[in-house]
């Protein structure tokens, strides 16, 4: 599996949040939500319950 876009949407605040860097956590605008991995590895902090996973991956 190749990630191709690593992201997802908080449901308490609406951002879309995306990780480019494997190494790097970005923060929903209220901090509910961070994502982190780039395209190697899809990894949240925060309630499963308050966010939409967008990551787009290809299986081919």
């Amino acid at each position: 599996m190749k990630i191709l876009s690593n992201k997802a949407k908080c449901l308490l605040c609406g951002d879309v949040i995306t990780s480019t860097n494997e190494k790097d956590y970005v923060y929903c605008q209220c901090k509910a939500l961070a994502v982190s991995g780039g395209q190697v590895a899809i990894l949240r902090l925060g309630h499963h319950n308050h966010f939409v996973e967008l990551s787009e991956k290809d299986y081919s």
